[in-house]
């Protein structure tokens, strides 16, 4: 019994020994997370945190401070200042560290797994919203329930100030800045439309000079180590004669900007202003930009469908940490309208409103039968029957399928009437009235346009268009009008019918004495 003891004896002695000879490691400390949550930012956007400080803790876990991550980030990382913050937003992306990138989770942007401690927010645009660099904090907790993570979330938008003394120099702000741009123009002569214009476009007469508006906003910036941009550029067709630089009007909250503002420059059929880096960089609130001037049409200018178009473009920085910039456009469209014309404005197809025609023509006839070149027709803005004095502002001549091309109209109404006959016709007094009517789509192309003769619709041409080209022009109904003209009627001469008749007779007698007296010398000579 004795000797079974000490054998059990002996072997719980080695099983201590071998226990106390085993490494003793204590429960890990396990540092707890939390999630980022950014709210407010618009669908498509890249959202991506950095961290700036990190918090510290013993072996056993007890929390000991918060560290700076970003070199010299903060003097105290658990106080950082308004100027510390503006200072780090300076800083390259690059010396910010690994980007955590926030997943869309519902309508927010998050991060789950985070430790404690203050990260940095950016966003990137994906339609050239502008975002200024957020803050966003993680902090360590410890109560009777045990450690956990507070905070964590930022809703855009939202002002806030780091300095716990009430240093308001520096108020950051988390939000997003939407820069928008809207370009419309005003007819000079509203009078003459049968139906409102479009703001974005309208009808035009030669030498008629629409007005220009274009509506923009400068982003809010935050102080940035990159150069910002904000350039408008506005690019007329050549159918449209830009103004002089001078004649540019440009306002910032309805002030007028000077020199050390932007610069305004014409080149050609291109109009730019470019804010300066001193403009951008020293406001931090956002600034509605407005910008206004005329332009002329010129001889130049194409016309029905073909549309002679005006392009404004701003491009700006929209990510102030890298520099990246976005850009907005919006279009205005300007007609001019041709009677007997090229219907697209270009090609061969041309319409045939009110053609000239010879005698030949009927109540049946067609606008292709016995046309009529080399009359001159003057079309009024007055009525001539009425007012002698007015003068034909457009004179032209019938070619050979009897059209008279009037062209570079606006809407409204017009008179016309024959100015010179051919040779051998006569002149038709009768004075024509011809009416432009038109119609524009929403984004001011034009939808359709009629042409009214003597108070009756002529024709009407309807535009199909695929991304804003036309496609196709339907025309309907096709009732031309057709101006016939009549030959100078011949007349007799003095004495009238008998003296045509008295004077054949004369002849035919003097033609038979001659031939008598010719026939007796002959006879005459034989006889001898």
């Amino acid at each position: 019994m004795m000797k079974h003891l000490k054998k059990w004896t002996a072997l719980l002695l080695a099983l201590a020994l071998m226990i106390t000879l085993i490494p003793w490691t204590a429960k890990a400390f396990t540092e707890p997370t939390g999630t980022i949550t950014v709210k407010g930012v618009e669908k498509g956007a890249t959202v991506k945190a950095y961290r700036l400080t990190e918090a510290k803790f013993d072996a056993n876990g007890n929390f000991l401070k918060y560290e700076n991550l970003v070199a010299n980030a903060f003097a105290d990382p658990t106080k950082p200042t308004n100027a510390e913050w503006s200072e780090l937003i300076k800083k390259p992306v690059g010396d910010l560290g690994d980007a955590i990138t926030l997943s869309p989770s519902g309508a927010d942007y998050t991060a789950s797994g985070q430790k404690a401690g203050l990260y940095m927010i950016l966003v990137t645009s994906s339609t050239g919203m502008v975002y200024n660099p957020m803050i966003v904090g993680l902090s360590y907790a410890k109560d009777a329930s045990g450690q956990k993570i507070n905070g964590g979330e930022i809703q855009v938008p939202q002002n806030f100030n780091l300095d716990t003394k009430g240093d308001t120099e520096i108020v950051l702000y988390a939000k997003q800045t939407e820069v928008t741009l809207t370009k419309t123009t005003e007819d000079p002569s509203p009078e003459d439309q049968s139906n409102p214009d479009s703001d974005h476009g309208n009808g035009l007469g030669l030498n008629e000079k629409p007005k220009f508006t274009i509506t923009t906003a400068i982003p809010s910036y935050p102080e940035t180590d990159k150069e910002l941009k904000f350039t408008i550029t506005d690019t007329l067709d050549p159918g449209l004669t830009p103004p002089k630089a001078a004649e540019v009007t440009v306002k910032v909250d309805g002030e007028a900007i000077t020199a050390d503002d932007a610069t305004v420059t014409v080149e050609g059929q291109v109009i730019k202003i470019d804010f300066t880096q001193d403009f951008l960089k020293n406001h931090s609130a956002k600034r509605e930009v407005v910008v206004t001037y005329e332009a002329t049409l010129n001889d130049q200018a194409t016309v029905n469908f073909d549309a002679n178009k005006n392009k404004v473009e701003v491009e700006y920085t929209n990510d102030p940490k890298s520099g990246g910039t976005s850009k907005h456009e919006d279009t205005t469209y300007h007609y001019t309208f041709d009677i007997d014309g090229e219907l697209y404005g270009k090609g061969t197809e041309k319409s045939h409103e009110i053609t000239k025609h010879g005698e030949l023509i009927t109540e049946t006839s067609s606008w292709e039968d016995d046309p009529l070149a080399g009359a001159f027709f003057g079309i009024y803005k007055e009525d001539p029957s009425k007012n002698t004095a007015a003068q034909p502002f457009q004179t032209v001549k019938t070619d050979a399928t009897g059209r008279m091309n009037f062209t570079k109209l606006d809407e409204g109404l017009y008179y016309i009437k024959e100015t010179q006959a051919p040779n051998d016709y006569s002149l038709d007094p009768t004075v024509h009235t011809v009416e432009i009517l038109t119609e524009y789509n929403t984004d001011g192309t034009l939808k359709n346009f009629s042409i009214k003769i003597d108070g009756k619709s002529t024709t009407t041409f309807t535009a199909t268009y695929d991304k804003g080209t036309v496609t196709k022009v339907t025309t309907s109904p096709d009732n031309p009008v057709l101006i016939k003209n009549t030959k100078i009627p011949g007349l007799p001469s003095t004495g009238g019918m008998g003296t045509y008749l008295f004077t054949g007779i004369g002849v035919a007698l003097l033609a038979g004495a001659v031939v008598l007296i010719a026939a007796q010398r002959k006879k005459k000579a034989q006889a001898e």
